[in-house]
C-alpha cells in the first residue's frame, strides 16, 4: 500500500515539474521566512500559511495575480501545512494540489537558498 502511494507521489511530482517548466503551473511555498531562506524551489511563489490564515482574501488576490488560469501546486516541509493551505483556499474557490514536502521535490525541481518576495 505504501509503495503505491510513493509511486503515485513520484508521478505527481514529475507531472507538476513538467507543467511548471512549461509555464502551465505555479508552485506555491507556504512555509515561513526562515525556512525559505534555507531552501526553496527556484521560481516558486511564496505565500506563507500564516498569511493565508490571517488574510485569505489577500492570499487569493496574490494567487490570481500569479496564476489566473494555471494549475496550482502547494508544498511545505512535510505536506501538512500545504494541505491546510489548500483547505483554507478551497473555501475561496481556489483549487490546488498538495506536492508534500520539499525533501521529496528536490529530484525534479531546481532548489536554491536565499530570500523570496512575498505579499507585495
Amino acid at each position: 500500500m505504501f509503495g503505491l502511494f510513493k509511486a503515485y507521489s513520484s508521478e505527481l511530482v514529475k507531472t507538476a515539474s513538467s507543467e511548471f517548466k512549461s509555464d502551465q503551473a505555479v508552485i506555491i511555498d507556504v512555509r515561513e521566512e526562515d525556512e525559505i531562506k534555507a531552501s526553496h524551489i527556484a521560481g516558486a511563489v511564496w505565500i506563507p500559511l500564516s498569511l493565508i490564515h490571517s488574510d485569505t482574501d489577500k492570499a487569493k488576490e496574490m494567487i490570481f495575480d500569479k496564476a489566473s488560469s494555471k494549475k496550482l501546486y502547494f508544498y511545505c516541509r512535510s505536506g501538512n501545512r500545504s494541505r491546510q493551505a489548500i483547505n483554507l483556499l478551497k473555501d475561496k474557490g481556489i483549487e490546488g494540489t498538495n506536492l508534500g514536502g520539499i525533501g521529496s521535490l528536490k529530484k525534479e525541481f531546481q532548489v536554491e537558498s536565499g530570500t523570496m518576495d512575498c505579499c507585495s
